[in-house]
């Protein structure tokens, strides 16, 4: 869809100043701000990950992703407030394009004006810019829709088992993937598209068995801390995640 869009000669220039804005408005002084108290608390432990000073899944902070991202970064960048905040801004960034795939029959127009909503979005900006779990979660499940519609059209396992990793990428950051998970699983039923993807899943039953292999070793992998803490995978599963929520939501605020 991008080599579409750049073939068209009145797009090209208008795809290039967005790509211009949208890196910009995602990178500026992407270090000056305060840091939020959120924002804070998983930097520490993003840090406290990468100097090996016992991170363990906790409900409270949500899913081990991000302290597992953000610590591959402090590896290979200096550590400062601009390295903290960059596995959100890069989620801001790749979201406009993740779901082009969608894209693939329609209009550059159509596409162009896709990118340009994500790029101009208040709230999308904000969040790209915010150190936390939100901006994370959604690109991650575009991913995932995105790359489920590739494996439907073509049938290649590389789009599945990709889907796969994305999928566990999503369980492993925030309890909010119920809802994500919730809405595909009702659009199927709904669509009435639900009985043809079952049958899908069931003649290609090794990319079926692929998915969930792929989504068990991850998980497994991220909530147990690369496997110091094992107990971090019950817990993420059902010991402590789910049941801190539902207390929560019982929590008298005012």
């Amino acid at each position: 869809m991008i080599f579409r869009i750049l073939e068209d000669k009145r797009l090209k220039p208008i795809f290039y100043f967005l790509l211009v804005f949208l890196l910009w408005s995602r990178l500026w002084a992407l270090h000056e701000k305060p840091y939020h108290h959120d924002e804070g608390i998983y930097a520490t432990l993003s840090f406290r990950y990468f100097q090996n000073f016992g991170y363990q899944f906790s409900p409270v902070t949500h899913g081990p992703f991000l302290y597992t991202f953000q610590s591959l970064l402090f590896r290979i960048m200096p550590i400062n407030n601009f390295s903290g905040r960059l596995p959100v801004a890069l989620a801001g960034i790749i979201l406009p394009f993740a779901a082009l795939g969608f894209f693939r029959k329609a209009t550059s127009y159509r596409a162009i004006s896709w990118i340009a909503l994500c790029v101009f979005s208040p709230t999308l900006c904000y969040f790209s810019r915010f150190l936390g779990m939100d901006a994370l979660l959604i690109t991650l499940s575009v991913m995932v829709a995105t790359l489920g519609l590739q494996w439907w059209k073509t049938e290649r396992s590389i789009y599945i088992y990709s889907m796969a990793f994305f999928f566990a990428m999503m369980l492993c950051t925030k309890l909010n993937w119920l809802f994500y998970v919730f809405s595909f699983a009702t659009f199927l039923i709904v669509s009435g598209d639900s009985k043809a993807v079952a049958k899908r899943l069931k003649e290609h039953w090794q990319d079926t068995l692929g998915f969930f292999m792929i989504v068990v070793y991850f998980f497994g992998l991220l909530y147990s801390t690369l496997g110091k803490h094992m107990s971090g995978i019950w817990d993420g599963l059902f010991g402590k995640m789910i049941p801190y929520w539902i207390n929560q939501n019982k929590l008298q605020r005012i």
